[in-house]
């Protein structure tokens, strides 16, 4: 029996001896130690925050024939080719604040005596820094800043462990004193609103000027009904402060004269921040016949950049100041901290189509449909200082629809005739189209253009008297001021198309989106949804206010 108590005592003991402590020297000046112990940053001064850290002393692992240094609070990075400690710190500054740079001030440290054969990453000998000896990180500190919506966040790493991979000698930050400097701009005076004049559009635009709204919808016209719906929501639900939310089609986003003369500039897709390159690089016939037979005739990039510089004239940006006399914009929406964009990416275009083979690899050749990424993320990277960087800027979330779940109105429709100008296609059908309305849609199903999506802004038919109808659709203007997206690559005579209706499929979306809010806040009664979410807990809505509730909305937050 003792022996079966000794043996349990040493299978619980026995992590313990995976761990040790190390033996470090007398403590020193930071300004002895060589290593760097500043960030320069590209933003303004004028203000100082300061404060302290410490770190306990580190503990020496086991990883199979190689160390590891364990520090309480730190998390291990193999960013500089050896796996070593790293504490990252986020402080919070003002909206439109930047940072000129990060210091350490003061502080302690001291060597760590013994030599350690730390475990390296997956970089080779000379990335890792081997041949050269000398200390890594090289640094005790790095940083950098985003500047969000609603402020600007700072994050700093500190490395509290120094490692030469060629001594196998490593040193040790004790504590230090750290520094941020950083500026804020000085606030522009409110402007004006003056108003487009029509250009001749179906949704010329007429601009605002929108100090209050911190949401977003863009939607296709056909949606309008569903993202006032919800906007309503964001604005009355009960979870969470209210969130004011604009809706803005992407018709009245075509008809703005982005790049015109005279207008604010037409913004281009972002290939200098895509590694790998984009839509507009990797453009090849031969190499890349995914992007040019399915990408190229679904892709609305002229609209993709549209939004684009919509974002950045809602934002204020370089170039997109206005409106206000003598400057180049439309739109100014100080506050926007969430986008939301309700239907696919037929309806509305991401934001570019990234290639990348980080995730598959190279295996697949140069043209895997895998290596083609869609994606909305470069929406939220506009900010008032342009689309200059991967920083998330604002929130950005879709609800999509899906052709499997649409309602077939008509399949296998032929073209007979179409008109560039006035937007037309013209069909033939058997029986009487009476139940082809405004709001539904055109799917391109044979061509050059085939699965290009196209909305239906109103619809005719007239009796040929041999038991036959024509169909004239004339389809929303999705692409530039009163032109719809029919060309590049161009739809022709003889395309067959389906028609299908995708609205009652966001319908019933957003009634389960009022639904679940309701559910949650007893508006319906369903007690059951809140027994399950909060645990068998107690729930009375008369104990809280809408101020005694996190201000941030789940809702806008997430959709």
């Amino acid at each position: 029996m003792g022996k079966k108590f000794l043996m349990i005592g040493i299978l619980f003991l026995a992590p313990l001896f995976l761990f040790s402590a190390v033996n470090i020297g007398p403590s020193q000046a930071l300004s002895t130690s060589g290593i760097g112990t500043e960030k320069l940053l590209d933003g303004l001064s004028g203000s100082v925050k300061r404060f302290s850290v410490s770190f306990k002393e580190p503990i020496i692992g086991q990883a199979g024939q190689f160390k590891v240094f364990n520090i309480d609070g730190c998390s291990i990075t193999g960013k500089y080719g050896y796996q070593l400690p790293v504490k990252v710190i986020t402080i919070d500054l003002p909206k439109g604040a930047s940072v000129s740079s990060v210091r350490l001030t003061g502080g302690k440290w001291c060597e760590i005596y013994g030599e350690y054969n730390i475990a390296p990453s997956s970089l080779s000998s000379n990335q890792r820094g081997d041949v050269q000896g000398v200390f890594l990180p090289g640094t005790f500190i790095e940083a950098g800043y985003s500047r969000m919506a609603s402020g600007t966040v700072v994050s700093i790493s500190i490395y509290p462990v120094q490692y030469n991979p060629k001594t196998k000698k490593a040193i040790f930050l004790q504590s230090a004193d750290i520094e941020v400097s950083y500026g804020e701009e000085t606030a522009t005076a409110t402007q004006v609103l003056r108003p487009l004049s029509s250009s001749g559009g179906d949704y010329s635009s007429q601009g605002f000027y929108d100090l209050d709204s911190e949401c977003i919808i863009i939607t296709p016209a056909k949606y309008l009904d569903y993202a006032t719906r919800l906007k309503n929501l964001h604005e009355n639900q009960p979870l969470g402060a209210a969130i004011l939310t604009r809706v803005v089609t992407i018709e009245e986003i075509a008809s703005n004269p982005y790049g015109d003369t005279g207008q604010p500039p037409l913004a281009s897709l972002p290939t200098s921040l895509c590694p790998e390159g984009d839509f507009t690089t990797r453009t090849d016939v031969n190499l890349y016949p995914n992007r040019n037979n399915i990408l190229y005739p679904r892709f609305n990039s002229r609209l993709a950049q549209k939004i684009i510089s919509f974002l950045l004239d809602c934002h204020d940006a370089p170039g997109y100041e206005g409106p206000g006399p003598g400057l180049l914009g439309y739109y100014s929406m100080h506050k926007l901290q969430y986008v939301v964009i309700l239907g696919n990416a037929n309806e509305v275009p991401p934001s570019d189509y990234v290639y990348s083979t980080a995730i598959s690899g190279t295996q697949y050749g140069t043209d895997s449909y895998e290596y083609w990424v869609p994606t909305d993320y470069f929406y939220s990277a506009c900010s008032r200082q342009g689309l200059t960087n991967l920083n998330p800027y604002v929130g950005i979330g879709r609800i999509p629809v899906s052709r499997a779940e649409a309602e077939e109105i008509y399949t296998g429709l032929n073209i007979t005739a179409l008109s560039t100008t006035s937007r037309t296609i013209t069909v033939t059908t058997q029986n009487e189209p009476n139940s082809v309305e405004a709001g539904m849609t055109v799917v391109i199903r044979t061509g050059l253009a085939k699965g290009r999506w196209l909305d239906i802004q109103n619809c005719s038919y007239v009796d040929n008297g041999d038991g036959t109808y024509t169909l004239t659709l004339t389809l929303q203007a999705n692409r530039n001021s009163g032109e719809a997206w029919m060309t590049d690559p161009a739809i022709v005579v003889g395309d067959m198309i389906d028609i299908i209706d995708t609205r009652p499929q966001m319908d019933d979306i957003i009634t389960k989106l009022e639904n679940w809010v309701k559910a949650r806040t007893g508006g319906s009664g369903d007690d059951w949804f809140r027994s399950v979410s909060f645990a068998g807990g107690k729930y009375i809505p008369s104990a809280f206010s809408k101020t005694d509730i996190p201000s941030a909305s789940l809702l806008s937050a997430s959709m």
